[in-house]
């Protein structure tokens, strides 16, 4: 995952968005769990903010990534070490683009 997300990633994010909240349990589970495990990957929190400014993005998949970028910074922005956490340079970056996302 990177900033520059490529159209691929920014396609399988969406999807994944859109299965949490799809009312299908075993989807949403499973969806779940792989957005779990790319959570800890440097940039997923910048691909992230990346789909919610995205005007191509189906509205439902954005207002789930909303929810879950929430989450997602309550989980992460606090944690140390190699067990997860968000960088420090992601850490500024998502200070950064948040801002012009809200303008």
């Amino acid at each position: 995952w990177n900033m520059a997300a490529n159209p691929a990633q920014m396609a399988q994010l969406a999807q994944l968005l859109t299965q949490t909240v799809a009312g299908n349990m075993e989807a949403m589970r499973g969806a779940e769990q792989q957005l779990r495990a790319a959570e800890v990957q440097p940039g997923f929190g910048l691909v992230l903010l990346e789909l919610l400014r995205s005007g191509s993005v189906d509205a439902s998949a954005r207002q789930a990534g909303a929810i879950y970028f929430k989450n997602y910074i309550k989980r992460q922005w606090c944690v140390e070490g190699a067990g997860g956490g968000i960088s420090s340079s992601d850490r500024q970056a998502i200070k950064q683009h948040i801002l012009s996302l809200m303008l």
